[in-house]
């Protein structure tokens, strides 16, 4: 019956499809998202990305720096697949009655309006600013992409923005490497491609507790048991409740308290 209410567009989502995603999950029929970095990680390597550069670069320097830190904060706060990125548009980036929305054309020709996070909006001013146009995209640039070539007016082809940041995941990694940061999270990046941070958004997003009717929409997942795969918070939970079982009385402490056993009495 809800199937046929979907489909007739009386409700928006079917909640038996919910719980047969989460007796899925539970089964471990569905494998879980490993690929991505972890929030300690990932605050490190946004903070990387925003280190001053050094005194005296060039007006190169400074433009591929404010596009490497566009870049990833468009990737990590709406979670784009690489050709998504590549394709945008500045009239993708829309507002409607006082709210902002990208909307894209994903996977198999599906369109889709997602709501812009403040911190994206941020993003996109200080990249429009760098770019030397309005604070705002408008009509004049509608059809201009949104992530340009060295000259400022070219698009970056797919291959191009894979290349740069998989070249970027490598400069971190030897970054954190040389500031002896932990080598599991060295190894990480060395080994992190560009759908690692569409993973990573996904992840966090479902960690910071939004729905995962929410969840579905923004990542433009098909079912509920692809967006399910992100969801780590039951984990945590199970590890939490099992820090309950522990070895609460040393065997030091057992052997100095007195019984009939060890002090020569017999029953």
């Amino acid at each position: 019956m809800f199937a046929w209410l979907v489909e007739a567009g009386w409700v928006s989502h079917n909640p038996f499809r919910l719980m047969r995603d989460k007796s899925r999950r539970l089964n471990n029929q569905t494998p879980r998202v490993e690929r991505y970095l972890e929030s300690d990680l990932w605050a490190w390597l946004w903070e990387w990305l925003n280190s001053p550069l050094e005194p005296g670069k060039g007006s190169r320097a400074c433009f591929e720096h404010a596009r490497r830190r566009f870049i990833f904060g468009f990737a990590y706060l709406l979670a784009p697949r690489i050709s998504e990125m590549a394709d945008a548009r500045m009239g993708d980036f829309q507002r409607s009655e006082g709210r902002w929305w990208w909307s894209v054309v994903g996977k198999g020709s599906k369109t889709a309006r997602i709501p812009l996070p403040d911190d994206m909006l941020d993003c996109l001013r200080q990249w429009r600013h760098a770019l030397e146009l309005p604070e705002y995209p408008g009509q004049f640039d509608a059809e201009a992409p949104v992530l340009r070539a060295l000259d400022g007016q070219r698009g970056l082809g797919h291959n191009q923005l894979y290349r740069l940041i998989r070249a970027t995941f490598l400069q971190a990694a030897q970054a954190l490497e040389d500031s002896d940061g932990a080598p599991e999270y060295v190894t990480a990046l060395k080994l992190a491609t560009p759908h690692w941070l569409r993973h990573t958004s996904i992840t966090h997003q479902a960690q910071s507790g939004i729905s995962l009717r929410h969840l579905a929409e923004s990542a433009r997942h098909a079912r509920l048991d692809t967006t399910s795969r992100y969801l780590h918070s039951e984990d945590d939970e199970w590890h939490r409740e099992q820090q309950r079982h522990r070895l609460t009385v040393s065997y030091a402490t057992s052997l100095k308290t007195p019984s009939n056993r060890y002090n020569g009495h017999s029953e």
